[in-house]
């Protein structure tokens, strides 16, 4: 889902509309944000609708200011939940399959109106900062490859916003990196033990080259064959203690109940040692399952260290590999 958001300042040109008719076909979003629009509802409606959207809610402007719009095309189902001049919520429905809401804001202008505006929803503090998109810790945990892109300033002072919700879909190969959960598996040392006594050569540095590369070979292999993702067990464990709950009559019953909560416990702590080392801190709070703090950890370093583009020796975006 790609969402477009601009403060247009005002679409009664035509080569403002000209303006964001090339901006909607380079981005090709499911969903448009328009603010300060200054055009009438019919005049809005024609708009949106020559521009493949078949959904919108719109707030008219007042006299000379404003005019708030949020359309969508049919790919997506959106629900309006909230509507004025000032913010529109909808709820949308879309993969993964967990509905999420989305707000769009456009800040009253003068100071006053501005103050009482971020106080009615909790805010004292007002900073101002334009053009920027927020999210909270569960819409990121949906989408961790979310990409938030400013596009340079056209007709208007304002940048376009284009939010990627799945990112780009850039894959390459892994590095090969040990995990800490591995030595928690007893079959493990027999894993390194079999590929280590392989082979050798007359020279040490040469052996000891051979035995790391079919050590690395024979722990990827066995991690993708039998120690397997460590979440699907988790959830495999669930479902099994589940079924497993609901008969518990006899002692052969009990003891396998007891087994399944130990197996349980057992891949909740490897999953909490897999994002800890993946997170790359340096502490570890006692006593406290903090998976979700270490996963979050390790999604803002990949954002951090994420290369989405590069700019070439004449100024030109470069977003291709090849």
């Amino acid at each position: 889902m790609i969402i477009f958001a601009w403060n247009c300042r005002g679409l009664g040109q035509a080569s403002a509309i000209q303006d964001l008719r090339a901006l909607i076909n380079s981005s090709k979003p499911d969903c448009l944000i328009l603010m300060e629009t200054k055009i009438d509802a019919a005049s809005m409606s024609r708009i949106v609708g020559n521009l493949n959207f078949s959904n919108h809610v719109y707030v008219p402007p007042i006299g000379l200011s404003g005019g708030f719009c949020v359309a969508w095309k049919d790919s997506i189902d959106m629900e309006p939940i909230t509507l004025s001049k000032n913010i529109i919520s909808l709820l949308v429905f879309s993969k993964p399959g967990i509905p999420w809401r989305l707000s769009a804001i456009y800040g009253p202008p003068n100071y006053s109106a501005k103050r009482a505006f971020w106080s009615s929803y909790g805010r004292q503090r007002v900073n101002s900062r334009i053009d920027r998109g927020v999210v909270n810790e569960d819409w990121w945990r949906l989408f961790p490859n979310a990409m938030l892109q400013l596009l340079p300033q056209t007709s208007s002072d304002h940048h376009p916003q284009v939010l990627s919700c799945f990112g780009q879909n850039v894959y390459a190969k892994r590095p090969f990196r040990f995990e800490a959960t591995w030595v928690e598996d007893r079959c493990c040392y027999g894993v390194v033990n079999h590929a280590w006594s392989r082979r050798s050569h007359p020279r040490p540095p040469t052996s000891l080259l051979y035995k790391i590369q079919d050590s690395r070979l024979a722990l990827s292999r066995w991690n993708k064959e039998q120690f397997g993702n460590i979440q699907s067990n988790i959830k495999a464990t669930r479902s099994a203690l589940a079924l497993a709950q609901q008969n518990l009559d006899s002692p052969r019953a009990v003891d396998h109940d007891r087994n399944l909560r130990c197996h349980l416990e057992h891949l909740l702590k490897m999953e909490e040692t897999l994002w800890f080392q993946k997170s790359r801190l340096k502490w570890k709070l006692e006593g406290d399952h903090c998976t979700r703090f270490f996963f979050l950890s390790t999604l803002t370093r990949r954002k951090f260290n994420r290369i989405d583009h590069i700019k070439g020796t004449n100024g030109q975006r470069i977003t291709s590999r090849d």
